[in-house]
C-alpha cells in the first residue's frame, strides 16, 4: 500500500571534532571513524488498493500522507568494521503533507486513475521519530562482504525492529 515516496538530501563530511545543535542525540564513533551527516526533506504517501472509489474501504489501508524533514549521520570505524547510523525525523501525517494534492497533480499529469479517497485520510499528526542502525561486517574478503544490519525505528511514525543480512 506504499504509493509513493520523494526524498531529497544533502549529504557532507565534516571534521570528527565538529559538533551542532542538531547533532546531539545522534549516536556515531568517536576515534578513527568517517562521518556523513545528511539532511533531507520526504514527502510519502499511502493508499488503499483500488484509488477509484470514494469511500472509506473498511478492511484496506487508509490513504495517509507525510511530509518530514531527517538530519542523520552515517559513522563508520574501519578498525571495527562497523558502521552506525542514527537518523531523526519530524514532521507531519495528514493533510498537511500535501500528499492528497501531490498524487491528484501527478495523475492528471500523467492522465491515470483519478484516486477518489483522499477526504477518508488520518488526520493531522505529528511525525516524532529516531532511528538507529548498526551494520557490523561479518566476512570481509577482497571480493566478497558480508554485512549484518539491526535496524531500530521508535516514534508516532514508526517502531519496528528488523534484523538482516546484506551481501556485496
Amino acid at each position: 500500500y506504499y504509493t509513493n515516496g520523494t526524498r531529497i538530501s544533502y549529504s557532507y563530511f565534516r571534521k570528527i571534532n565538529g559538533f551542532s545543535f542538531f547533532d546531539k542525540g545522534l549516536i556515531g564513533f568517536k576515534d578513527d571513524t568517517i562521518k556523513r551527516y545528511s539532511w533531507g526533506v520526504m514527502q510519502t504517501m499511502f493508499t488503499p488498493e483500488n484509488i477509484s472509489k470514494d469511500s472509506l474501504q473498511n478492511g484496506d489501508w487508509p490513504y495517509a500522507g507525510c511530509l518530514f524533514m531527517s538530519h542523520s549521520v552515517y559513522s563508520v570505524n574501519r578498525g571495527k568494521n562497523l558502521g552506525i547510523r542514527s537518523e531523526y525525523l519530524f514532521g507531519i501525517i495528514g493533510p498537511w503533507s500535501f500528499a492528497s494534492e501531490t498524487q491528484t497533480f501527478v495523475h492528471k499529469l500523467i492522465n491515470s486513475t483519478s484516486p477518489n479517497g483522499w477526504q477518508w485520510q488520518i488526520d493531522n499528526y505529528p511525525i516524532l521519530n529516531y532511528n538507529i542502525s548498526i551494520e557490523p561486517k561479518i566476512i570481509t574478503s577482497r571480493h566478497f562482504d558480508a554485512i549484518a544490519n539491526f535496524d531500530v525505528n521508535v516514534g508516532s511514525l514508526m517502531n519496528k525492529f528488523k534484523p538482516g543480512l546484506k551481501f556485496r
